[in-house]
């Protein structure tokens, strides 16, 4: 189930401007998760990692930090 809410709320993120704007550039894992809760998604990092296809300038930024553990 949760990865089911993982892509509802990507869903959900896609098509919310207010969203995208909490999220901005950079955010934790534990926020984002914190985030998807707040709204109704429960999903869990592994969740996240599993399901969520970088770009190669996508896995630039986790490499350097984009998306934080």
């Amino acid at each position: 189930m949760s990865k089911e809410n993982l892509q509802l709320f990507i869903e959900k993120v896609t098509e919310s401007d207010e969203l995208q704007a909490l999220i901005g550039d950079e955010i934790y894992i534990k926020s984002l998760i914190a985030l998807g809760a707040e709204y109704g998604y429960e999903f869990s990092g592994e969740d996240l990692m599993e399901n969520i296809e970088f770009s190669g300038e996508e896995l630039d930024g986790v490499a350097e930090g984009g998306l934080q553990v």
